[in-house]
């Protein structure tokens, strides 16, 4: 927030210099924003006066020496409610849509305009780059341009992932984006398009399940994608809205889990243990969830959750 305040105060005083200022424009600059390799990306409410500020391209041109980038874009607007929840964003300075940014030890390439990139989920890829999983085989139902694909080759150091992905311009970048970070075409399977069509059976160890609000439209095609002899763990992702006052200390656990999520965790559990008993009728499998953890807040009151549910049959 230093830093933000710093960057707030230079430009406010260039904006009063040149006699531009006024209280429209000064609460139009930027607070936070998101560093993508050489672009900055800045909210929907900053630099909101487009035509205005493109006027006053030095302040513009300021900002990009103070937030140390060569390229500036402001959000438009929600994710698009499309099939590819595809981003909405207008170039304030500089051309090209196209980033190329290393997190957490791992390179990411990517159009802006056309596919998601959430540095919220940070927290998450940590955890799933903490685990050993050599000689396992993984499932990542919503691969996207790779963001936990990626960090279950690299860091959970897996033996295989398929990778699901029905949007074209994410699909193209994953595949540039393994030959970024030099994975082995021996190690992963790209499948694109619908995943309920598309993701393979009886082949998954754990089973990544990363979209929200929900991905309740994959867990039957999930189910099915784990080993039929012994099973494995579903990593399921979901938005649910959370109460203050009814949080329940989990000592050991990333953050506190409040009743809500707690009751969505059994909602899941019950949803994926009758999918079991369609699946395989004459079959008794086990399903119970492993923990839960608080990726991010999401909006006010709504938490970003997952839950590893473990899915097991019964011997």
């Amino acid at each position: 927030m230093a830093v933000a305040k710093q960057v707030r105060a230079e430009l406010l005083s260039l904006l009063k210099s040149e006699d531009w200022f006024t209280d429209e424009l000064a609460k139009e600059l930027p607070l936070k924003w998101e560093k993508h390799g050489d672009l900055v990306l800045v909210p929907e409410k900053t630099f909101l006066s487009t035509s205005i500020w493109l006027q006053h391209i030095k302040i513009l041109e300021a900002a990009c020496k103070l937030l140390r980038c060569n390229r500036l874009a402001r959000r438009i607007g929600p994710t698009q409610n499309d099939d590819f929840r595809s981003p909405k964003i207008q170039m304030l300075f500089g051309n090209s849509t196209s980033v190329t940014k290393k997190e957490n030890g791992i390179l990411y390439s990517w159009d802006l305009s056309k596919c998601m990139f959430s540095s919220g989920n940070i927290t998450e890829k940590q955890r799933i780059g903490s685990w050993d999983l050599k000689g396992k085989v993984v499932v990542d139902m919503y691969a996207g341009i790779g963001y936990f694909t990626l960090t279950y080759l690299i860091h959970s150091k897996c033996e295989l992932v398929y990778a699901c992905e029905w949007n074209p311009a994410s699909v193209e970048a994953l595949q540039n984006n393994f030959k970024l970070n030099k994975i082995s075409p021996d190690r992963y399977v790209l499948l694109p398009g619908d995943n309920r069509k598309t993701c393979p059976k009886g082949v998954a160890d754990h089973v990544n399940l990363g979209l929200i609000p929900s991905s309740e439209d994959g867990w039957p095609a999930a189910c099915a994608a784990l080993k039929k002899d012994s099973g494995g763990m579903l990593h399921v992702h979901g938005n649910v809205d959370s109460k203050p006052g009814e949080t329940e200390n989990n000592e050991g656990e990333p953050s506190s889990i409040d009743a809500s999520t707690t009751k969505w965790g059994s909602h899941v559990t019950k949803r994926i243990q009758n999918i079991f008993c369609d699946l395989y009728p004459n079959e008794e499998w086990k399903v119970s969830v492993e923990n839960m953890v608080k990726v991010k807040s999401y909006a006010p009151h709504v938490d970003h959750v997952v839950a590893d549910i473990l899915c097991c049959p019964s011997l």
